[in-house]
């Protein structure tokens, strides 16, 4: 299988993929950084700018599968939401053009249609102009945009049309092993006889019948349910304009947390707890540890004792708000701006304990005698971009190039970072394609 990645970033998508023995048939990136980066890993792959420019390009015949997440910002909920108005946002439809570009070429050379795999945030499914009907509309080759349920688009569904077959489906990077709460839509959309099997793919049924599910706050219809008053003729769950409308979100998978890589001389260890299916991401660490500065100079964490370490995160819709520290129950989102923390709560008590009424004083010797000192409060530092790396599912020195004659700035990752695919998430995407073709 050969792929074209356009609006490919730092590329998530080949570290996703190369496991898989797919090759890479080109990337399309205007950023300078991403683009640095990818010279730097793929240096033999030819690397487009505007990716609105290829599809007069012959060569794009050999593309297997074409993935591509189009910039979020006219559609993300933090943004001013210009949507399809938004050159940004006019984007999606370009993507369509070079997906039915590809498959005429294919077409005509008698190969089978590409797997067209889409990816953007929550954000695209609630636009007054209701852009993902649209979208939807056009790729599966309708003469219209796809109206909108009556209460709105779901986090998982199907359509078909005259071109090709779309699913769609919201998935959260917390539940393929990542200690971060990420959540985007992919639509996964394939053409020919057997154009259902993108269906197969990403909204497989054996998974939605696990007993493991994470648990929704609120009530509502079951996934069974659901299925069996569409089968039925009865209308049942999201079925307007063709639409088949399901509930379930996620894979449920336990979340891993970011290493301590800070003790030194230390164990430092990894604990991903479990509390009824949501994973909270803790991270520990035992002994004495030696403060390490980052890039900022601002030092890092010093552990005297056995205590929790917690990531926070800033509550913002879609992950990138600017809003006050949730709380530590809650694992992090990665946005693009590096504004979330890790938190530690310190105390050291001394041997002498003071009354109830009296605070012992510090002395100056420091001598560990009879005085007590007491201080209570939170420690904080910033994640490091390794740890963001780890966060995003890249390996830790991914971002370690020379840009620019010296090397990359932290400023220039964290941007990346924020921007790219969380690659478990779309490697589990991957293997799902490779398994469905596997049985045609």
């Amino acid at each position: 299988m050969k792929y074209l990645s356009v609006c490919s970033g730092i590329e998530a998508a080949s570290v996703a993929f190369k496991p898989l023995g797919w090759e890479p048939l080109a990337f399309s990136e205007i950023e300078p950084f991403p683009r640095a980066v990818l010279q730097h890993h793929h240096p033999d792959v030819p690397l487009h700018g505007d990716f609105t420019e290829l599809k007069e390009q012959t060569w794009i015949v050999d593309a297997d599968v074409l993935c591509g997440g189009t910039p979020c910002q006219a559609f993300s909920v933090a943004g001013l939401r210009n949507s399809l108005s938004d050159d940004r946002g006019n984007l999606t439809l370009q993507f369509i053009h070079l997906a039915d570009a590809i498959d005429a070429l294919r077409s005509t050379a008698g190969r089978q249609p590409a797997w067209i795999l889409w990816e953007n945030v929550p954000g695209v499914l609630s636009t007054k102009d209701n852009a993902f009907g649209a979208f939807l509309g056009g790729l599966c080759g309708r003469d219209a945009a796809i109206p909108e349920p009556q209460d709105g688009w779901s986090g998982s569904g199907v359509v078909d049309g005259p071109q090709r077959v779309a699913a769609w489906r919201t998935l959260d990077a917390q539940f393929f092993g990542l200690a971060q709460r990420r959540k985007r839509v992919f639509v996964l959309a394939l053409g020919g006889a057997g154009k259902w099997a993108c269906a197969d793919a990403l909204l497989p049924i054996t998974e939605s019948l696990r007993g493991d599910t994470a648990p929704r706050r609120e009530k509502r219809q079951g996934v069974a349910a659901a299925t069996g008053e569409s089968a039925s003729g009865g209308g049942g769950l999201g079925t307007e304009g063709g639409v088949i409308q399901s509930q379930y979100e996620h894979v449920p998978l336990c979340a891993d947390t970011v290493t301590s890589k800070f003790a030194k001389g230390a164990e430092a260890l990894q604990h991903g707890a479990q509390d009824g299916g949501n994973c909270i991401p803790i991270v520990m660490a035992h002994g004495q540890a030696n403060a390490e500065v980052v890039s900022d100079g601002e030092p890092s964490l010093t552990c005297n004792h056995e205590a929790p370490i917690l990531m926070r995160m800033r509550e913002g819709k879609e992950g990138g708000g600017k809003g006050p520290l949730v709380s530590e129950d809650q694992s992090l989102t990665l946005a693009t701006a590096n504004d979330q923390v890790l938190a530690r709560p310190i105390a050291w008590d001394e041997e002498l304990n003071p009354t109830e009424d009296m605070a012992g004083t510090l002395t100056r010797g420091g001598d560990g005698g009879r005085h007590a000192g007491v201080m209570r409060g939170m420690q904080v530092r910033r994640l490091t971009p390794m740890e963001c790396c780890r966060l995003q599912g890249f390996p830790d020195d991914y971002l370690d190039i020379t840009y620019r004659g010296k090397s990359a700035a932290d400023g220039n990752k964290y941007k990346a970072l924020g921007n790219s695919w969380a690659v478990p998430v779309v490697a589990w995407i991957g293997r799902r394609i490779e398994l469905v073709r596997s049985r045609q």
